[in-house]
């Protein structure tokens, strides 16, 4: 199953045949409108974006004069999937300790930028397993 986000609305929700043996289990995505994420994994983001990203993101995510915003429209169109937002996110951040975050602190700043993108949680937390990110779809808004 693969999920397309926006931030506005869910817009579909397609179903995708991962490459893999015959016979493999295929993800299933249900509750889209329950959220990816939980509200616990998105405080534990809340954390740790206090910590390694609010120094150049800004506290309400709009970005700065060094660092974009990570919220909103312009934002969500440059990603196609959850999984490359991840992969920029665990390699390339923090800006002056780039790939210094583990999957799972990265995974939980995801859950908190999703939560501040008014996606809604849900009751399962948002793994940092790239195969499964990458089955996440965003779809950015119409300017």
């Amino acid at each position: 199953m693969r999920l397309i986000l926006s931030s506005s609305i869910v817009l579909a929700a397609v179903i995708a045949r991962p490459s893999g043996p015959i016979g493999a289990q295929h993800a299933v995505a249900t509750g889209l409108l329950a959220g990816v994420y939980t509200e616990e994994q998105a405080g534990r983001g809340e954390a740790l974006y206090g910590t390694y990203c609010i120094s150049c993101h800004g506290q309400d995510l709009n970005g700065g004069d060094t660092a974009p915003a990570l919220v909103g429209g312009d934002f969500i169109r440059n990603w196609k999937t959850l999984g490359q937002l991840f992969g920029y996110m665990k390699t390339s951040m923090p800006l002056d300790s780039p790939d210094s975050l583990t999957e799972r602190q990265t995974v939980d700043i995801l859950a908190f930028i999703l939560k501040k993108s008014d996606f809604p949680a849900g009751q399962s937390a948002l793994t940092p397993q790239i195969e499964v990110l990458n089955t996440i779809i965003f779809v950015g808004t119409q300017p």
